[in-house]
């Protein structure tokens, strides 16, 4: 007994030592070093694993070689060449294997999630060796035994996260019951802001094969609600929990009609109205909010509302720099005015917005096209040009004008800035007001339109020679 108390005592000692001495080990620069460096951690890794399977042979309990032998091998998989030699050896089976006799070794299970995880993330290949080992019941069953320590549950959920990503572990994992698993872990560290932001990563990789009918019966909405509600501050869970919201807007009327009925859409609305969110937080909630105008009657006519038009409006104006709330922005002002009309966009503003995105992105054709397409809209409404302008003091009018000669000058080979453009002069200059402005900007009108005209359809063309005719009037 004392020689194998004195033998455990050596071999945790001298895998403490190496552990330290491969803490910032590098791969080496020249061949020859590289050469030698491979060598000398191969048999390295030879030595600790054949240890490892002495020790699992032996069925007895030595928990602090396995400690050491697992720091050590972290250590080494810090370098993705490091650890293919650990795989070559059969690493992956001993650590599983140690992990499943040390079940209560909070550190053997912590350590063991994140050689799991080193692993994974080096391809596909590497992930399969891992799933074909039985990494993912392990995994799971460590997230669902009783009263287990947070931070096993944390690297456990982390490496999950890292076998979701490829397509066939992602498979297995969701086979397994990962869905559910992820989600009753949540729920039971609602608090842990890190298991809140790892599972809704991970629950966007695994939802995404699943089909329609498991979604509806999981309880992956009240998942997402909770988080998002429980952790209004942290941006991280927004954004990931938006992805996984946004992909699940695409499915069916049935998954859509979930999103409503458990309040995750509640938690989209209340992004783009509470003020405190960045701009990347705003944009995934736009993009959401697309999906859901454009495919769900229910979730149309429970956002086209006054107070929510106002609210986008507002964080076009407070977020105008970031491309893709103005690009979002203006779709979702386009899809809206089908149910409030264009007078009430115009009211809450939307005119402005639409020249403050193109102005703040002049150089984008794609903001250029949707502003365009806004304004066009909004012009058949009498009040469109009649409002305060940017500069108080004056009316709309001239704004918008500059604004669609500027986009026509910017993108002359695009044959939809141009028409939207052409149309939305034709509105304008049917304003006296406007049309007094207009013909000082005549030459440039008449340049613009002549210079495109070989872009035009027939009828887009005959509208062209119209506004000129009418301007030298």
């Amino acid at each position: 007994t004392n020689g194998h108390q004195f033998l455990e005592s050596v071999v945790h000692a001298s895998f403490a030592v190496l552990s330290f001495t491969f803490s910032e080990f590098k791969i080496g620069e020249t061949t020859k070093e590289k050469s030698s460096n491979l060598e000398m951690v191969e048999k390295v890794v030879e030595l600790v694993l054949s240890i490892f399977f002495s020790c699992l042979d032996k069925h007895g309990n030595f928990p602090s070689i396995f400690k050491h032998g697992f720091q050590l091998l972290q250590n080494l998989c810090n370098d993705n060449n490091y650890c293919s030699i650990m795989i070559k050896h059969g690493g992956i089976v001993a650590v599983i294997d140690a992990m499943m006799t040390n079940v209560e070794d909070v550190t053997i299970q912590t350590i063991g999630c994140i050689i799991l995880r080193s692993v994974s993330e080096i391809g596909e290949v590497a992930t399969m060796n891992v799933v074909e080992a039985d990494g993912v019941d392990l995994l799971l069953d460590i997230m669902t035994t009783p009263d287990s320590d947070i931070r096993v549950i944390e690297e456990a959920m982390r490496t999950i996260l890292a076998l979701s990503v490829g397509v066939e572990s992602r498979s297995v994992v969701v086979l397994e019951g990962g869905i559910s698993v992820i989600s009753e872990a949540m729920s039971e560290f609602s608090h842990s802001a890190s298991i809140q932001e790892t599972g809704l990563a991970a629950l966007c990789f695994l939802a995404s094969d699943v089909d329609d009918t498991v979604l509806e019966g999981s309880s992956l909405f009240t998942t997402v609600r909770n988080a998002l509600t429980l952790h209004q501050d942290n941006v991280t869970i927004y954004q990931n929990g938006f992805a996984l919201l946004e992909m699940l807007s695409l499915r069916r009327d049935a998954v859509r009609s979930k999103m409503v009925s458990s309040g995750c859409i509640d938690c989209v609305i209340e992004a783009v109205t509470r003020k405190q969110y960045p701009s990347r937080v705003v944009a995934n909630a736009f993009e959401i909010l697309i999906k859901l105008v454009v495919q769900s009657r229910e979730c149309r006519e429970m956002m086209c509302t006054p107070e929510m038009l106002e609210s986008i409006i507002f964080s076009m104006m407070l977020h105008v720099k970031c491309y893709k709330v103005q690009l979002d922005g203006c779709q979702l002002l386009i899809e809206m005015r089908t149910n409030l009309g264009e007078d009430c966009i115009v009211k809450a503003g939307g005119v402005k917005a639409s020249l403050c995105a193109m102005m703040a992105h002049n150089s984008s054709e794609d903001i250029q096209k949707v502003a365009c397409t806004l304004l066009s809209h909004l012009s058949t409404d009498p009040a469109c040009f009649d409002l305060v302008s940017i500069a108080p003091g004056s009316n709309l009018g001239p704004n918008v004008l500059e604004a669609i000669l500027s986009a026509m000058d910017n993108f002359p080979g695009s044959e939809q800035v141009k028409a939207i453009g052409t149309l939305t002069l034709e509105k304008m200059v049917e304003r006296e007001e406007i049309r007094d402005h207009a013909k000082s900007e005549l030459p440039r009108i008449r340049s613009a339109l002549r210079s495109a005209m070989r872009l035009y359809t027939n009828e887009c063309a005959a509208k062209a020679r119209a506004i000129e005719k009418y301007l030298e009037q």
